[in-house]
């Protein structure tokens, strides 16, 4: 271990890895400095520096792929001069957010399709690197992404089975990317499930004791920690699915979850990324016609049956949302009707409490007029009793001697 050590969060987007990042903070490891703020689809906040963002976009792009791809950066290109020239960026980012702290976080999704150039970064600034890869059922990631996606932008569709491949592309580069560090696995499930032992291995993993005791910071972690920011929670198999689903994506969760297997990831990832490439080159239809079985177009197969439930699973995404469109239509043609119906319902109100309103003061000047009626009676009556004469005693009649 060095000095300083950065903790890096890695896995899919919607896999855990903003809760993971605000509890490693809680136990010590320091935040940015610019921390993105919370929004739509993760109002407790993200937990990364804002401007790795757009930095590690600016990368993505650089590679020829973006954040939303389902394949690349290829590992080719991070020994091109392109990718040499983010490692200084990098480094001064890192520089401005973290300072000197001796124990960061740093976590934003892309960094797992770029982490050798941040690993590079690190040694070369002598901060030790410390990767912990958290991974969610790629079956809610998906529908959590589709979620976003129909919260954010209605009139587009996310399918489950490009988020299913999405997740695929970065769990294989996380694994991947970050073999020969010192790193640490975890679930989604196990964070939410048993915080404190599952922190408590992962120190174990790194070879780290955590800055702020777990038990003193155990009401804030549990208070985070709520079950209520949880929107997916499936326990169907993914297996289930079929094509790229059981081929594919349910074997990488299930290999990363054992510790994790590295062979079958990779024959996984050579699999997919050969899967893709072929698709790109059009070699589908090539092996179709040489009628050729092998490996790689079986692979090739997988990824058009995939393709294939995509079209399909956007059909039924139309049609539900059409369904959604008509629902919410005839929702506010109802709610039309009933602020028609309130509407004359409070002009009748204010009618009847002007009618009111006008009785009150009538009687009000009745009782005013009464009053000023009854005084003057009593004015006059003191006067009357006032001028009246004194009564006199009447005379005594005596019997005179006898």
């Amino acid at each position: 271990m060095t000095s300083r050590a950065a903790i890096f969060v890695l896995g899919m987007h919607r896999s855990g890895t903003s809760a993971l990042s605000r509890v490693l903070s809680l136990l010590g490891a320091s935040l940015p400095r610019h921390v993105l703020p919370p929004g739509p689809g993760n109002e407790s906040g993200h937990w990364e520096p804002e401007r790795a963002v757009a930095l590690n976009d600016r990368i993505l792009a650089e590679a020829g792929t973006r954040v939303e791809g389902i394949n690349g950066p290829p590992d080719a290109w991070f020994a091109s001069e392109a990718a040499e020239a983010f490692v200084a960026p990098m480094q001064a980012l890192i520089h401005e957010e973290f300072a000197t702290a001796p124990l960061f976080v740093f976590k934003d999704p892309r960094s797992a399709l770029v982490f050798p150039l941040w690993r590079r970064a690190l040694k070369e600034l002598g901060i030790g690197c410390l990767p912990v890869i958290i991974s969610r059922n790629p079956v809610e990631v998906a529908q959590s992404l589709a979620d976003r996606q129909t919260r954010a932008e209605p009139w587009q569709s996310w399918p489950t089975d490009r988020g299913g491949l999405l997740w695929l592309r970065y769990a294989v580069a996380a694994e991947r990317h970050s073999r020969g560090c010192t790193r640490a696995f975890c679930t989604f499930d196990e964070l939410l499930a048993d915080w404190q032992g599952t922190l408590g291995r992962i120190a174990c993993d790194l070879g780290i004791a955590w800055p702020r005791s777990p038990l003193e910071a155990a009401p804030d972690i549990s208070r985070f920690l709520d079950p209520k920011h949880r929107h997916q929670h499936v326990v169907e198999p993914a297996q289930g699915r079929g094509g790229a689903w059981s081929s594919w994506i349910t074997p990488a969760f299930e290999a990363l979850r054992r510790g994790p297997d590295m062979a079958l990831l990779d024959a996984i990832g050579r699999s997919f990324d050969d899967a893709c490439e072929a698709v790109l080159d059009g070699a589908v239809h090539r092996a179709t016609e040489q009628r050729k079985v092998d490996p790689e177009i079986a692979g090739i197969l997988a990824v058009s049956a995939a393709h294939a439930a995509i079209l399909s699973e956007v059909g039924r995404e139309a049609s539900r949302r059409a369904a959604v469109l008509a629902e919410r239509l005839a929702e506010r043609t109802e709610a039309a009707r009933c602020a028609e119906r309130y509407a004359r319902s409070l002009e009748q109100t204010m009618h009847e409490m002007r009618a009111t309103h006008e009785t009150t003061v009538a009687y009000t000047r009745s009782l005013e007029q009464a009053r000023d009626r009854a005084e003057a009676y009593a004015r006059q009556l003191e006067a009357h009793l006032a001028n009246a004469p004194e009564p006199t005693a009447p005379a005594s009649h005596t019997t005179p001697e006898a």
